[in-house]
């Protein structure tokens, strides 16, 4: 795991005033703090930039096609002193760019870059990488392969497109994203260099301001993170984004996760409350938080309404929504039980043998209740001893739905409703 910045560059503008005659011009960029690095090649002043910040950067990936301006890298350090290191470096220099006018430089070619030779400054930390133009569909997978080679599981990524050759930014962003679940890679930063954005500072000097394009980022993990959510149903997912929930939301997960209904209740409510009482995100700074938090009220009103049953009908119901149909079914059979013990006086119940409880609060549970309901509350317990011993089903309909999830799905609305019919429900 570690923190990589890369960088795209295309063809460029020939500069004659640059060491190496083929590369972009000089600007002094500006970050977002006031920090200002005066470079040919944006990547470089990214570069600078990013190895100062905690933590630092550890490696630099520099994207090129077969026709960039890839000469123009003779400009990103210090030139060498000795006259023989400076003539290899021109070299390669105008090699690469009479190769980059024919569209044929090669990976070879740029293994040859005499900055990232052992020894170097940049030996541990530069790599730079040939992708294809990305006009086809196949150059489109070869561009995604060639980016997951050079990542390793759990990269955290800063992309800077300032130099990108026309739609290869847009490709290899998307391409990343696409990668948080498969290799745990996050984009945490894109960065332009606002070329034509240049304005005079108070000194008269020309600043070119870095365009921080974060928001793109943050938002993708957002999705991310509600898409977890919105699948599995765990609220953990959302945590990071409402600090003042955050332990809240990791302990309701928790609860919820073992069914541990009456505990999830007070964090709940502690959930609801920081919802309603945080202030709307500004759409400009958090576009989908305030729709995340909406969902996320949703989602965790089930433990703040009603009595422990109703409570316990809805947790099995969103479970359910999820996919969870054994845990599912075991809250519809403890809402039917728990209504069952409030009908039940204390002296009853302790008189009862403790094996037969069960059954007196289920016979309570349905008394005055209709055929309907009472032959939906079977199947519930004939379902639940069945998910729940690993028994073969004798009832033919039981069989027929232990087989086919749709009669499955149709004999869980039929518990659905007779479990809603004892219990109540909350709206």
């Amino acid at each position: 795991m570690a923190s990589v910045l890369i960088s795209l560059i295309g063809k460029g503008r020939n500069d004659p005033n640059s060491p190496s005659r083929a590369g972009y011009q000089t600007a002094t960029y500006q970050f977002d703090d006031g920090q200002t690095h005066a470079t040919s090649f944006f990547g470089l002043a990214a570069w600078n930039y990013l190895r100062g910040q905690n933590p630092p950067t550890d490696r630099w990936v520099i994207m090129g096609t077969p026709a960039s301006a890839w000469a123009s890298l003779a400009d990103v350090v210090d030139l060498p002193d000795q006259d023989e290191a400076l003539g290899h470096l021109l070299s390669w220099s105008d090699r690469l760019r009479a190769l980059a006018d024919r569209n044929a430089v090669t990976q070879a070619d740029l293994a040859a870059f005499p900055h990232i030779q052992s020894g170097q400054p940049l030996a541990d930390h530069l790599t730079l990488v040939l992708l294809p133009d990305g006009e086809t569909r196949a150059d489109h997978a070869q561009l995604v392969t060639t980016l997951i080679n050079h990542l390793h599981p759990g990269d955290r990524l800063t992309f800077d497109i300032t130099h990108g050759y026309r739609h290869l930014p847009v490709l290899l962003t998307f391409a990343a994203t696409s990668l948080r679940f498969l290799m745990d890679i996050t984009v945490e930063r894109v960065l332009y260099g606002k070329f034509e954005g240049a304005f005079k500072d108070d000194r008269g000097e020309s600043i070119t301001p870095v365009v921080d394009l974060t928001l793109c980022a943050e938002m993708a993990e957002q999705a991310a993170a509600f898409t977890t959510f919105h699948l599995t149903g765990h609220h953990e997912a959302l945590a990071p984004m409402f600090p003042g929930a955050q332990d809240s939301l990791r302990r309701l997960s928790f609860f919820e996760s073992i069914n541990f209904v009456t505990d999830a209740k007070k964090l709940a409510n502690d959930v609801t409350k920081v919802l309603h009482d945080r202030q709307p995100e500004r759409t400009h700074d958090a576009p989908l938080l305030e729709s995340i938090a909406q969902e996320l009220a949703k989602a965790t009103r089930w433990a703040t309404q009603g009595k422990l049953p109703q409570r316990m009908l809805e947790r099995a119901r969103f479970l359910r929504a999820h996919g969870q149909n054994l845990a599912a079914v075991m809250l519809y059979f403890e809402a039917v039980q728990k209504q069952g013990e409030a009908l039940i006086s204390k002296a009853e119940l302790e008189a009862t043998d403790f094996k037969e409880r069960g059954k007196l609060r289920f016979a309570q549970a349905q008394r005055s209740m209709s055929k309907s309901v009472k032959d939906g509350l079977k199947d519930l317990r004939d379902l639940r001893n069945l998910l729940f011993h690993v028994a073969r089903p004798s009832k033919k309909d039981l069989q027929q739905a232990m087989h086919d999830p749709a009669a499955f799905d149709a004999l869980l609305d039929h518990i659905d409703a007779a479990v809603e019919a004892v219990v109540g429900g909350t709206s």
